[in-house]
């Protein structure tokens, strides 16, 4: 199901968690004490290192894709 070039790092796992749970990149970077623009450049970097889509957003809602519920 994914295609692993490399190992995704522990914060940038960290981040795709708190995001699952929050819904939102601002509260994530909130909680996380980090700019809300690195925490999408590592959700970005972590789908394109696993090779899938994580999540899409719907106007304001947050959709974890099946993909990203098997990485949460």
């Amino acid at each position: 199901m994914f295609r692993v070039n490399r190992i995704p790092t522990i914060r940038q796992l960290q981040l795709f968690s708190s995001l699952v749970e929050t819904q939102s990149v601002s509260k994530t970077a909130e909680l996380m004490f980090i700019a809300q623009p690195s925490v999408s450049i590592q959700l970005k970097k972590l789908a394109e290192l696993l090779g899938v889509e994580l999540y899409h957003q719907q106007g304001k809602k947050m959709v974890i894709t099946e993909a990203g519920h098997a990485v949460y």
